[in-house]
């Protein structure tokens, strides 16, 4: 994040950081995976 600030000025667009859910429960990846994916423009 710190170096994204940084940079700002040389970026386009907007950046979006994605964190994963606590993995207890061994799901967390899948329902972020479900209910972002369709969301998030990927370059």
């Amino acid at each position: 994040a710190n170096l994204l600030f940084k940079l700002r000025s040389n970026l386009k667009g907007k950046v979006v950081l994605v964190f994963q859910p606590a993995e207890e429960a061994g799901t967390g990846a899948k329902r972020l995976i479900d209910r972002l994916y369709k969301k998030i423009i990927f370059i």
